[in-house]
């Protein structure tokens, strides 16, 4: 308990006295056996701490009276004692609540300390999420409007699409048509290059009636010809003949008639008859060489339709091999 009490006491008269060392660790019986010391001690709370902000000194002077009246039933060292030990215990309370004072004064001052930081630190992420809001609020502007210039864009390219969509399936059926009319140039090529064989063969056939038809016409002419040429020939034998009989005849009759004027009719008849003979005759041969023309212009007028059908074949195939060769040139290598 010595060891607890303060290292200044307050004198009679007011003045602060230091204790020695020896008196600050003395046991309480040398405070009594003192003769000079007066039973009533004053505790001066300026020594015992440093000065206190108003806070803390409102709360001390809330303290209750660390020095309570002296009973004048207490005497001597014994009522010092009592008083010491009194002083003793309200000076470790009041220390205890200066400890808890001054510990809330300091969770105080750091809360305080804290709030204001937080107060400043609160500002500048007030002011940093104002700046981050306007910076938001600008790219979220910046974001609609590239929406707008996209949706625009995308309305564009959708546009584009459509129209290339549309190129496409005109492309693919003018590809489907392309395919159609290629398999159509290719049956028509077929069957033009099966004509062409097919024409070709008709040609050859055609050409070899036509040339087996010029032989036969030649052979027939060549016949009609000899037969004509020995008809003439015997035509002019007949002829001759008769002109030769005419004469004999006509001699034979002046004869007659210088002897026998009654055989002249007999012989005017027969000589009639003769020249009628010789009439029918020239009529007859007249006549088979005329059927003989008719029969060689029918042959050659045949002959000239064998040749101008075999033209018009002709003709017909090489229009369409120049026909075939412009469909090629124009839907297949085009």
């Amino acid at each position: 308990m010595a060891n607890l009490l303060p290292d200044r006491v307050q004198n009679l008269d007011g003045m602060s006295t230091l204790r020695p060392p020896a008196e600050r660790h003395s046991a309480p019986h040398k405070i009594r056996a003192s003769p000079f010391h007066f039973p009533r001690v004053y505790l001066t709370l300026a020594t015992c701490e440093p000065p206190l902000d108003p806070l803390s000194l409102e709360r001390t002077n809330k303290i209750p009276s660390l020095l309570p009246p002296t009973s004048p039933h207490l005497s001597g060292s014994k009522a010092v004692t009592l008083d010491l030990e009194d002083i003793q215990r309200k000076l470790e309370s009041a220390q205890r609540e200066l400890a808890t004072t001054r510990a809330e004064y300091d969770l105080t001052k750091r809360e305080t300390k804290a709030a204001e930081l937080a107060a400043a630190e609160a500002s500048r992420s007030n002011r940093r999420l104002r700046v981050e809001v306007q910076t938001l609020n600008d790219l979220l502007h910046r974001k609609d409007r590239q929406i707008e210039q996209s949706k625009a864009t995308s309305f564009f390219f959708e546009g584009q699409l459509k129209k290339f969509e549309e190129e496409i399936d005109a492309a693919r059926v003018g590809l489907e048509r392309f395919k159609v009319l290629e398999e159509e140039a290719a049956a028509a090529q077929a069957d033009a290059e099966e004509a062409a064989r097919k024409t070709a063969r008709e040609y050859e056939s055609v050409r070899k009636e036509i040339d087996a038809l010029n032989l036969t016409y030649r052979a027939e002419v060549d016949a009609i010809k000899a037969e004509i040429a020995e008809a003439q020939h015997m035509f002019l034998a007949e002829s001759e003949e008769t002109l030769k009989v005419a004469a004999e005849s006509e001699a034979r009759v002046r004869k007659m008639l210088e002897e026998k004027g009654d055989e002249l009719k007999e012989v005017r008849a027969a000589n009639e008859v003769v020249v009628g003979r010789q009439k029918d005759l020239a009529e007859m041969v007249e006549r088979e060489v005329r059927v003989l023309k008719k029969v060689l212009g029918k042959e050659a007028e045949a002959t000239k339709g064998h040749e101008a059908t075999a033209q018009e074949i002709k003709d017909e195939m090489a229009d369409l091999m120049r026909k075939l060769r412009t469909f090629r040139l124009t839907y297949v290598e085009g």
